[in-house]
């Protein structure tokens, strides 16, 4: 018995900047903005497999962006002796 493999393609678009002075003196890195969209339309139990995946991918690159924001603030800390 042959089986259909069903493969939905999903679009993810993730906006992130770095603001520098932000809140901690020294500057972050954010995410402005995160978008999917489901570039092939499988049947509508599937479909929600984009957001799903938008959802995984902004938890993903939000901790990858509080390190780097950590990384910042260490080297502020190593550079200049000052806590932020």
């Amino acid at each position: 018995m042959a089986t259909d493999q069903l493969t939905q393609r999903v679009n993810l678009e993730m906006v992130i900047h770095f603001e520098p002075n932000a809140r901690n003196g020294i500057g972050e890195f954010f995410i402005s903005d995160c978008r999917a969209e489901a570039i092939t339309q499988v049947d509508s139990a599937i479909a929600v497999t984009a957001y799903g995946a938008k959802d995984a991918a902004y938890q993903a690159i939000n901790q990858f962006l509080k390190q780097q924001n950590e990384l910042i603030q260490a080297d502020h800390f190593v550079k200049t002796g000052v806590l932020q």
